[in-house]
């Protein structure tokens, strides 16, 4: 009888360890549509601001007028997954099978044992009933801004574009 009540101890631990999780993975930088708006200002802000805020461009080019352009292009990326077991359902599995288990077990004086076996298997039944299949969500972010600087290194004029996909 203790072979099975260890059996059932372990197996309870084991599906309380199945419980529901939500991950987020978050590939982040800087480069924001907001921190554009908010830190650059044309006529005022400056190349070494811009390099103290980015960092370095991804590409820096000469325009047609002579002004030197930078262009900084960044992609983040999510994954996001969600399910697996519900730890309320297995919990009040339990807790009803302990319950249940140990008025049964009660009448044979084996309360103890009855609340152990009861509770291992109701949380077995709050498993199998909370059960959510993974899901998976992936998405990517881009922002490119493109600045064009005066003679002084002073940012003369933007352009930021967001995308999400």
């Amino acid at each position: 009888m203790k072979r099975i009540i260890n059996g059932l101890m372990i197996l309870a631990i084991m599906l309380n360890s199945c419980a529901a999780y939500a991950q987020k993975n978050i590939t982040s930088n800087k480069l924001t549509h907001g921190m554009v708006k908010k830190y650059i200002e044309r006529g005022v802000t400056t190349q070494e601001e811009i390099i103290a805020l980015f960092g370095g461009p991804n590409i820096t080019t000469i325009s047609k007028a002579g002004q030197e352009v930078w262009i900084y292009e960044r992609i983040s990326y999510t994954n996001t997954t969600q399910g697996g077991a519900d730890p309320g359902a297995i919990l009040l599995g339990s807790a009803t099978g302990a319950g249940i288990g140990a008025i049964v077990g009660h009448q044979e004086r084996r309360a103890g044992e009855g609340a152990l076996i009861g509770g291992a298997v109701g949380g077995l039944a709050g498993l199998l009933a909370g059960w959510k299949n993974p899901v998976n969500e992936q998405g990517s972010r881009s922002v490119t801004l493109m600045l064009w600087f005066d003679g002084n290194d002073v940012v003369k004029d933007y352009s930021v574009m967001s995308t999400n996909y």
